[in-house]
């Protein structure tokens, strides 16, 4: 039987709240071609983040999940080293949320 890895989550606390308003708005300024970006608060609490491999067939690269209080989840990551590609992504939302945050990569062992 052979086994493919189809999907990583990975998570990050980024150690204080974020104002997802403010979030939204900065992100939302430099967004690229391959991007897209919502945050609809009465529907749901979290900032929703994608970004395509190519947008004009929908094909989804990664999704990231933000919420208030400093969690991030990305998923659609489609190996352990892909987890790098995450982490310039998830400095930028610190940066943008008002602070500066370093992300560490931990590898855990199951």
């Amino acid at each position: 039987m052979e086994m493919v890895i189809e999907n990583i989550v990975a998570s990050a606390a980024l150690g204080k709240r974020i104002d997802l308003n403010k979030l939204y708005k900065e992100m939302h300024k430099t967004l690229k071609a391959n991007e897209e970006i919502a945050y609809e608060p009465e529907r749901f609490s979290g900032l929703v983040f994608k970004v395509f491999a190519d947008k004009s067939t929908s094909k989804k690269k990664i999704s990231f999940l933000v919420f208030p209080n400093g969690a991030v989840i990305a998923s659609g990551i489609k190996s352990v080293s892909g987890i790098a590609e995450v982490k310039p992504i998830i400095e930028k939302m610190g940066r943008l949320g008002e602070f500066i945050v370093q992300v560490e990569v931990e590898e855990k062992e199951e």
